[in-house]
This record gives structure tokens, sequence and C-alpha cells, in this order.
């Protein structure tokens, strides 16, 4: 599953598929990682700014230079 960094912070459902009364909401802080954005979301947050693809390769080939 793919991870995406919150560029700004979030408020979304972690169950879009049941009724909208029934949502549950997970908010994600500026900075962190989080791989439970919705499928269906995901191209307007990219192309707003509000989240970026995160490069796992090369976030622990940094890791390992330091």
């Amino acid at each position: 599953m793919p991870k995406f960094r919150a560029l700004s912070d979030l408020k979304y459902p972690t169950n879009v598929r049941a009724n909208r009364e029934n949502w549950e909401w997970k908010e994600a802080a500026a900075g962190e990682v989080v791989d439970d954005i919705p499928t269906k979301s995901r191209p307007w947050l990219l192309e707003q700014g509000h989240i970026e693809l995160v490069d796992e390769a090369a976030e622990d080939a940094a890791e390992g230079e330091e």
C-alpha cells in the first residue's frame, strides 16, 4: 500500500464505504506519513498539494547514510 506524507493537517474518513453519517474520521498532522488515505481522494489531494507520495527506497537509503 502506498504511503503519503501530509503536507497540511488533514481529516479524512477511514471507512468511506459506509454511509456518510457512519464514517469514522482520522487526522494526520502536516509531516505525518500515512497509508490509509482513501483511494478516491488521493488524486485531488496530490493535485492540491495536500499530500505527497513517499519514496520509501530513497528514505531508507538516506537513513543508512546517517
